[in-house]
């Protein structure tokens, strides 16, 4: 049954390819066919899949759109490889993908958006180089309104309040100048300090 309807992903309209891809129990071949497939929105829905296998996922991976490898990060399919996570990062940074005007992106490297992921409270396992080099962008941002003020200063308490975060950059964060980012700087530092020490008294 399997290998039938793998046989026949390429037979399917876009409706059907959608409705499959989504499928949380679909076989491995079928989604390993879905993800040579050439309908990106197909693409982006088996990225987004909880139970993708990984093979299709290095098949997503090694293709060219920054849309879908930015839904296997969303959906959480990156955090065994961070170095995965790393490239995607500097790449869509090098290509213009990831700008000022595109913030939100940039967000989705340090914020876990997708409901479909099993924790939504756990963030994407980012290396400690991608949140340093959001932060310095955060940093270098001059910001035109207090929206985008706003914006800058809860994308930074994101990555202070992100795992891999350097402690040099939480340091920084507790000499902020806004209140908010100055607070939550303050909170991490005991919580390292506090891991800290339970780490010494084992």
């Amino acid at each position: 049954m399997a290998v039938e309807l793998a046989s026949h992903v390429y037979e399917m309209s876009n409706r059907e390819l959608n409705s499959i891809a989504q499928l949380r129990f679909l076989d491995k071949e079928t989604q390993i066919e879905l993800a040579q497939h050439h309908y990106l929105r197909c693409r982006n829905y088996l990225a987004d899949n909880p139970k993708l296998c990984t093979e299709a996922r290095d098949l997503l991976l090694g293709g060219k759109a920054k849309s879908v490898k930015m839904s296997l990060l969303q959906a959480g399919h990156l955090n065994d490889v961070p170095e995965e996570i790393s490239n995607l990062y500097f790449s869509a940074r090098k290509t213009g993908y990831l700008t000022k005007w595109t913030s939100w992106r940039l967000r989705m490297f340090t914020t876990q958006y997708n409901w479909r992921c099993v924790s939504r409270s756990t963030p994407p396992n980012s290396p400690p180089e991608v949140l340093e080099d959001i932060w310095e962008k955060m940093v270098s941002n001059e910001p035109v309104d207090q929206y985008e003020i706003k914006s800058d200063v809860q994308t930074m308490m994101r990555i202070v309040a992100h795992p891999n975060t350097p402690a040099e950059i939480i340091i920084r964060a507790s000499a902020s100048p806004h209140e908010q980012l100055r607070q939550a700087g303050f909170a991490r530092l005991v919580e390292l300090e506090k891991e800290k020490k339970t780490n010494e008294s084992r």
